[in-house]
């Protein structure tokens, strides 16, 4: 909740980074190394906020394939309004959901966010807003596909691991998606 991107009249105005060339210079070891397609994955699927992805991480750091793919399903999939999902079950997993529009066929996107732990996945039952709804892993980290039921609730699944411990499950309705 803290920062400018959460402050009234700044939702869509804050420019959110992961890092930027004055947290890190060449050669430093300080910055941000860890999680880190963690927090590409949260400021460009956030409904608040300009995200701003740097060059070091595409290209010096290899990032590239990763981040286009959280870039891309920024374009297509995150859109409407978008809520942190809390079942106060598991504080280790974070899922936040964009709900959304009727306008933009197959929008809308459930990210799920996890560290690292001793189970090899963790599965959030999560309400998608999409009843009866086939959703994959936009980032391939997860192979399987979840249907929702008539409700619109699905059981989505993240890897608990720092290397893979994110995936964005979007509608597949079209071969568009696949």
């Amino acid at each position: 909740r803290g920062g400018l991107v959460n402050q009234d009249g700044y939702a869509h105005r804050a420019v959110t980074f992961v890092e930027n060339h004055d947290s890190q210079r060449d050669g430093e070891i300080d910055g941000l190394h860890r999680y880190k397609y963690h927090a590409y994955a949260y400021i460009l699927l956030h409904e608040r906020g300009i995200p701003k992805v740097y060059w070091k991480d595409l290209y010096a750091y290899g990032m590239k394939d990763g981040v286009a793919k959280l870039m891309d399903a920024r374009q297509r999939f995150a859109h409407g309004r978008g809520y942190t999902w809390d079942d106060a079950c598991d504080h280790e997993v974070y899922a936040y959901v964009r709900e959304g529009l009727d306008h933009i066929p197959d929008s809308g996107c459930v990210l799920l966010l996890a560290k690292g732990g001793q189970d090899a996945e963790a599965v959030r039952r999560i309400q998608t807003k999409r009843p009866s709804t086939k959703f994959v892993d936009w980032t391939g980290n997860r192979k399987e596909t979840v249907t929702t039921d008539g409700d619109g609730w699905g059981d989505c699944a993240v890897n608990r691991s720092e290397g893979r411990g994110w995936s964005v499950w979007v509608p597949l309705n079209n071969e568009s998606n696949s």
